[in-house]
């Protein structure tokens, strides 16, 4: 697979996380069925992708300019632009952590797609 591909992979699989939670987490929207409530996965995974997309990439972007791409940068940078777009949702503590949470671990995994591709050879080989 080629650089840009599994950048785009791990971009695209991300917001994955952020939706399977909110999900998990909102039992409340539907008739209090877990099974029921993953009928909203597809809403939520739009609205996690524009946030991606508009917040994630751009964090990226600069991350990677100034050569500042580390597990922990991108957990650091995904933890504040979570709890931040969390804020603007609901502006409570505990909701904040969650949208910290959720940021670190969908900046986590756009850090291993990256790493992944850093260690892909030109032949398609992984090292």
């Amino acid at each position: 697979m080629t650089k840009a591909r599994t950048q785009l992979l791990g971009f695209a699989l991300a917001p994955m996380i952020p939706a399977v939670l909110f999900a998990a987490a909102s039992p409340g929207l539907t008739d209090g069925r877990l099974l029921t409530s993953f009928a909203l996965l597809p809403i939520f995974y739009l609205y996690a992708l524009v946030f991606t997309c508009v917040l994630g990439i751009p964090a990226y972007l600069f991350l990677q300019r100034f050569a500042l791409l580390t597990w922990w940068s991108t957990l650091i940078a995904g933890a504040v632009l979570g709890a931040a777009s969390m804020t603007l949702v609901q502006a409570t503590a505990s909701v904040a952590l969650f949208g910290a949470a959720v940021g670190a671990g969908e900046a986590l995994l756009i850090w291993i797609a990256w790493r992944f591709s850093r260690s892909s050879r030109d032949d398609g080989r992984t090292l």
